[in-house]
């Protein structure tokens, strides 16, 4: 066995000069709800663990909790720029699981990397062509004592209104949304609660088995929409200025170099695998990788208001 010692220099092109941010929706139903969903997530006979996708990665594998990711790559303003956002289109509302779907992801050669099996979500605030009414109507009659302006809830018309006013600058999608599928199309973003990543070929026998015991019943999950959960697992050390029109700083600021460290004493991994660079052709002999994912430092961002038509 031959050993050798390098050092090696990576160099991070970044693209943007900001993080940014997503805001999510997750169901919170009751227990009898809660065991329904189990049953279907945890049923090795409907999603079979060896035909997952990095199963023990929390970014793939399988689906814990009921989620709907409603934007992605938002600008890292202020919460209070993301409470304006909420003062208008955003009212207590119920999300329906539809329809059980598949889609890929592509490498760069075209080879399949992963799939997904998601539940598309139904937005009952369009219409059947998915065509939402405006993000304002304005009453052609006065009506006395009352705003004359009405701002529709479609999911389409919510997210708009969130990115109108704290902003997008980056395109980041999944890469299952941003690559062709097998009929030549690019999803392009997808409401969807993406149930599990699954392996390459492996998507459509885990969409038969959840379409077979639980396609027609999982709109019958109490998910209802009176929150954003802002997902700050790129901003928890970013500091926006008070505007948002000129980016902030990183507090604490990062170092100028870091030090993959073989011995694991200052970043111990919990995935066991081995950090590889360059198409597998350079490994590291003892595992770095290190996964950070965690919710601690997302903010729940509360709808203000309450529908009048329930």
């Amino acid at each position: 066995m031959v050993s050798v010692s390098r050092k090696f220099r990576i160099t991070v092109d970044r693209e943007y000069n900001s993080p940014y941010q997503g805001l999510y929706i997750k169901a919170m139903p009751d227990q009898t709800d809660r065991n329904f969903v189990n049953s279907l997530l945890q049923d090795t006979d409907i999603i079979d663990p060896g035909r997952v996708y990095r199963a023990d990665d929390p970014y793939f594998g399988i689906a814990t909790d009921v989620v709907y990711n409603h934007a992605y790559s938002l600008d890292t303003a202020t919460l209070d720029e993301y409470l304006l956002a909420l003062s208008k289109n955003h009212f207590r509302k119920k999300i329906i699981l539809g329809p059980i779907k598949t889609a890929q992801a592509l490498n760069p050669d075209g080879t399949v990397e992963y799939e997904v099996v998601y539940s598309e979500i139904v937005d009952t605030g369009v219409n059947s062509k998915g065509e939402s009414a405006a993000q304002s109507i304005t009453w052609p009659v006065d009506i006395p004592n009352l705003d004359d302006t009405v701002y529709p809830n479609s999911l389409v018309n919510m997210r708009d209104q969130v990115i109108d006013t704290v902003g997008q600058t980056s395109t980041v999608l999944p890469l299952w949304m941003t690559t062709k599928q097998t009929d030549g199309r690019v999803l392009g973003f997808t409401k969807a609660w993406v149930i599990c990543y699954a392996q390459p070929g492996e998507s459509n026998r885990i969409s038969y088995n959840i379409r077979t015991q639980f396609g027609e019943i999982l709109n019958r999950v109490d998910f209802i929409s009176d929150r954003y959960i802002l997902d700050n697992q790129l901003t928890k050390n970013w500091v926006p200025n008070e505007d948002s029109t000129d980016g902030g700083n990183w507090n604490p600021s990062p170092p100028l170099s870091t030090t993959f460290n073989a011995d694991q004493t200052t970043n111990p991994t919990s995935s066991g695998n081995a950090t590889t660079f360059d198409g597998n052709s350079l490994r590291f002999t003892s595992p770095v990788d290190i996964y950070g994912k965690t919710d601690d430092y997302d903010k729940y961002l509360v709808f203000p208001k309450t529908n009048i038509l329930g």
